[in-house]
């Protein structure tokens, strides 16, 4: 009987486990490197950390040849991902639509085949009749839409062909060129790749979608002053060396910065629906203008900042015409552009401001508001002497003393007085009495005081800057009745509640 090594037996099964350790361990670790390899095989551009010089799009719908080329190459940008800036070369010399054009870049460069179709091994016949089954042989190539992405290592051409029956994927070709080489006749055609149907839609759009839609080139903090003439009247804004100051019906106004931005945001950001022309002296816009009646006159003026020369006023003009039961339709135009614009209809509605929605509804702004150090409360519901609080190292107490008050009713107050506190402006005649009796607020920052006078009339709150020059009063947001103090001992600490005594145990009987 042989006799069965059982110290041989049990090296082997040790050699064995080492070994499938080993192929796991090889498996797994070269497997994120297999995937991104795979990964990498199925995308048709390579664009990672690539700037790209120049995209050619053939066989657009509206156009023969659209030609979009990078602004940003000094700056090393015009790579997927980048904010970059863009020019229209053909058909004609425009500013593209930046935002629309990084979208195509982000696009190619997520431009994945789905699957790929080897015609390597096929005989030259069977190769040139599935080649014009799927619209991709030379003659199709001539008219078929493509795409032509050119960077410093290159360039990368991708022809379009028919659909697939199955699936609505689109057969392509793709063809590498190296640098410094032209594009050969013969192209590659020993692959075909399936992709996306929706990439077609890049070679969908008019003209218009790839140039600049933008009616301004100016930013709204570079804007000084304004004019604005709406179906609320006539007004101006200055914020020269001071803030914003509105001019209306001969006053002087104190203007609400963020609505004022608001509207400046509206103007600079405003983009075109279409462009009826480009010319808007031409005949065909002045037939689109026929009978249009102007709705907005909006005159900007920029800083001149380190300028010799002052820059001259840019005004936009929007003008509104009805065409028989179709809904009005918006028309533009600015000074210092030469287009037609039409814009979209809902935009007249942002413009419609009038002095009442751009003057200022809050009695404190929002920087103020966080810079208040010292506040003092005064007149009848304080008594005979104010109540001064202070603030030092984030928390307030009564001022001279170490008796702290509870800063989120304080909090509460100033939140108030830096929102929209002001429901309606009115005359100083039209207020009712009651302001001598009434409470009066100092806030108070490092080199500035503002001081306002609350009262209550038939459980309605009013109030009164006065530091204006207008002497007129408010009517005030209710939610403010609860913020305010009117009582002296309103910012008190809350006493803590006391304790409860344990319930005596019942007696045992």
């Amino acid at each position: 009987m042989t006799q069965v090594s059982w110290t041989r037996q049990l090296g082997l099964a040790a050699a064995l486990l080492i070994l499938g350790m080993f192929a796991y361990w090889a498996e797994f670790k070269n497997k994120p490197e297999k995937e991104a390899a795979e990964e990498q095989s199925k995308r048709l551009f390579l664009l990672d950390g690539t700037s790209i010089q120049t995209i050619r799009l053939s066989g657009s719908a509206a156009h023969s040849e659209v030609v979009l080329t990078c602004l940003d190459l000094t700056s090393k940008l015009c790579k997927p991902g980048d904010q970059s800036k863009w020019q229209l070369t053909e058909p004609t010399q425009l500013r593209a639509d930046d935002s629309n054009v990084n979208t195509l870049i982000s696009t190619l460069n997520r431009l994945n085949s789905s699957e790929t179709i080897s015609l390597k091994d096929d005989p030259t016949e069977k190769r040139a009749s599935l080649l014009k089954e799927y619209g991709l042989d030379s003659n199709s190539r001539k008219t078929a839409r493509k795409i032509e992405v050119i960077t410093e290592k290159g360039s990368t051409i991708l022809f379009l062909g028919g659909t697939h029956p199955i699936g609505e994927n689109l057969f392509a070709l793709a063809e590498k060129v190296a640098a410094g080489q032209k594009p050969s006749e013969k192209v590659n055609d020993d692959q075909v790749f399936l992709i996306p149907n929706f990439f077609k839609s890049n070679f969908e759009h008019d003209l218009s979608y790839w140039r600049d839609k933008k009616l301004f080139t100016l930013a709204s903090h570079e804007i000084e002053s304004f004019q604005l003439e709406n179906s609320k009247g006539k007004l101006s804004g200055n914020r020269k060396n001071q803030p914003w100051m509105i001019q209306s019906q001969g006053r002087d106004l104190p203007g609400d910065p963020d609505q004022i931005d608001s509207l400046l945001n509206t103007a600079t950001g405003l983009k075109a629906k279409s462009f009826l022309s480009d010319h808007k002296a031409d005949a065909t816009a002045q037939a689109a203008l026929h009978g249009a009646s102007r709705v907005l006159l909006l005159n900007l003026k920029k800083d001149q900042g380190s300028e010799t020369k002052a820059p001259d006023p840019i005004t936009l003009s929007l003008y509104r015409k009805k065409i028989g039961s179709e809904p009005s339709r918006l028309y533009a135009t600015v000074s210092n552009a030469d287009p037609l614009f039409e814009v979209e209809p809902n935009s007249l509605d942002r413009f419609e401001k009038g002095a009442t929605d751009l003057r200022l509804s809050k009695l404190l702004s929002t920087l103020e508001r966080f810079n208040v150090k010292r506040l003092e409360f005064s007149g009848k519901p304080m008594g005979q002497s104010p109540l001064i609080l202070t603030q030092k190292e984030g928390k307030w107490a009564v001022d001279g003393t170490q008796k702290e008050v509870d800063s989120n009713k304080i909090q509460a107050l100033l939140d108030r007085l830096s929102g929209a506190a002001v429901k309606d402006f009115l005359g100083s005649s039209s207020a009712p009495q009651g302001e001598a009796e009434g409470l009066t607020v100092k806030t108070i920052e490092d080199k500035k005081t503002r001081t306002f006078v609350f009262w209550k009339a038939a459980s309605t709150l009013y109030g009164k800057d006065l530091g204006s020059h207008t002497k007129e009063a408010f009517l005030m947001d209710p939610s403010l009745v609860q913020a305010l103090p009117w009582s002296r001992d309103f910012f008190n600490q809350p006493e803590p509640k006391a304790a409860e005594s344990p319930r005596p145990e019942k007696l045992k009987k």
